[in-house]
Parts: C-alpha cells; sequence; structure tokens
C-alpha cells in the first residue's frame, strides 16, 4: 500500500488542501492518505510551534507517522523545508519525496524565494488585523484562476474561524524555516519537485535549481499559482501518478 504524507506550509492547514487528498484516492485506489498539520495549525492549533525544525519533526511523527507501506511525502512551500530536514535524517522512512513550490536558502536568490512584487502582499498578510483581508491576500498569492476564488475565500474565512491560528506561531513557523540548513548528503530516494511557471511569489528558476542540487524530476505547469493544488490539482495528481510508476514506488 502507498501512504501519502500531505503537509502544508506556512499558516496553512490541512483544510486547506480542498479536493486535492480526494483526487489522489482516486487516482491511487489502494493508497491512504495522511493530513497532518504544523504545529501551531489546523489540529495542532493549540500547539506552540517550535523555532527549530527538528522538535516540529518530532511532533509530527509522534503524531501522524506509521512504518506500514510505502511512504511518500507531499509538502508544500514552507513545508518542504520539513520534509527535507525528515528525509535527511536518514531512518528510511520515506520512500519517495515530492515537494511543491519550494524554495531552499543558499540555492536560491532572496528574490527568487520571494518575488519583489509579492512584497506588499506579504506584509499584509502578517500584519493585517483582518482575517478577510489577510486570506484574500493569500488567495492572491496562491491562485491565478478566478473561477472559484470568492467560494475558496468564504471556504478559507470558515476554516480559520473553526481553527484559528495564532500570529505568533506563523513567525515562529517562519523563525523555524530560517534556520534551515540543507545538510551535504544526497538524498537517496526518488524527488519530484512540481511549481509553476507563473507562480507570484516563488520564481521559476528555483524549482530548476533545486531539480539540479537534489536530482529531482521535475513537472512545471505553465500557468497555475503557488498553490498548485487549487489551480491544476488534477494535472499535479497526473504527474505524481507518472513519477510514482516510473520510479517503482507501490
Amino acid at each position: 500500500m502507498v501512504n501519502f504524507y500531505l503537509l502544508r506550509g506556512l499558516s496553512r492547514e490541512s483544510a486547506h488542501w480542498g479536493t486535492f487528498p480526494q483526487e489522489l484516492l482516486d487516482k491511487f485506489p489502494q493508497s491512504k492518505v495522511i493530513e497532518m498539520d504544523l504545529p501551531g495549525v489546523g489540529m495542532l492549533n493549540q500547539v506552540n510551534s517550535p523555532t527549530n525544525i527538528d522538535p516540529i519533526i518530532d511532533i509530527l511523527r509522534t503524531t501522524y507517522y506509521s512504518k506500514e507501506g510505502t511512504n511518500i511525502f507531499i509538502a508544500s512551500s514552507l513545508a518542504a523545508l520539513v520534509a527535507i530536514t525528515w528525509v535527511q535524517q536518514g531512518k528510511n522512512e520515506f520512500q519517495g519525496l515530492v515537494l511543491l513550490s519550494p524554495s531552499l536558502k543558499g540555492i536560491c536568490k532572496f528574490t527568487e524565494r520571494f518575488k519583489p512584487r509579492s512584497w506588499y502582499d506579504c506584509g499584509v498578510i502578517m500584519l493585517h488585523p483582518s482575517v478577510r483581508v489577510r486570506e484574500k491576500k493569500l488567495l492572491k498569492i496562491n491562485l491565478n484562476a478566478n473561477g472559484s476564488r470568492n467560494e475558496i475565500l468564504n471556504t478559507w474565512i470558515r476554516i480559520h474561524k473553526t481553527r484559528p491560528y495564532k500570529a505568533r506561531n506563523v513567525f515562529r513557523q517562519l523563525l523555524a524555516g530560517t534556520r534551515f540548513n540543507l545538510l551535504d548528503e544526497p538524498i537517496r530516494i526518488p524527488i519530484l519537485i512540481s511549481g509553476s511557471k507563473k507562480d507570484k511569489l516563488v520564481a521559476s528558476s528555483c524549482f530548476i535549481k533545486l531539480k539540479l542540487k537534489l536530482g529531482a524530476d521535475i513537472a512545471l505547469h505553465d500557468y497555475a499559482g503557488h498553490a498548485l493544488t487549487l489551480d491544476a490539482s488534477a494535472w499535479l495528481t497526473d504527474k505524481i501518478h507518472a513519477w510514482q510508476q516510473t520510479n517503482g514506488l507501490s
């Protein structure tokens, strides 16, 4: 059995995956999807987020992880740092790694990791007191398609009302991210990096640099937003399926 471990990025929780978990199950009928939350958000919103990545992994491992089956880690954005660190700890807990819209310091320039045009919106997201304003700016960065924008915005506001996160936990997650260091040892499991050429936050050149550094496969979408699972969920599941088949992850 294939187990997909899903982890969203900064301030996002498992409910923000939308239809993606079900689409994975539809594409991989014999699989299991484990939707994890970073400490400080979602089902773990009452937990203080550690300011280093290792204790974040300890919490996730204790809360969610099982050794049974073939385990594939799918991590989005900031969560990619957690996934890479976890895999590099060398305990053979995962057999495949999928990184969505990732960026790493030391490999990508700061202006590639955070496009200058996104700086104002990021400031509003971090500092504005209104939930609606913050979520609207987050949606602007994450979504390029316009069709379901209002519906998704209202859904995200409901998610926040149901499981609110504290601003200090967002800053603590960011601090943990700044302390990430890629180890020199190569990652010896198959890796797929996926991103969009039209990502408003991260430059696609960053994805290419990471492909070369990590020895990964890569799949780039032509027009989706930073959150591929919102704009191109079916496309993404097709790419993951092809990669999984090529690498014999079953």
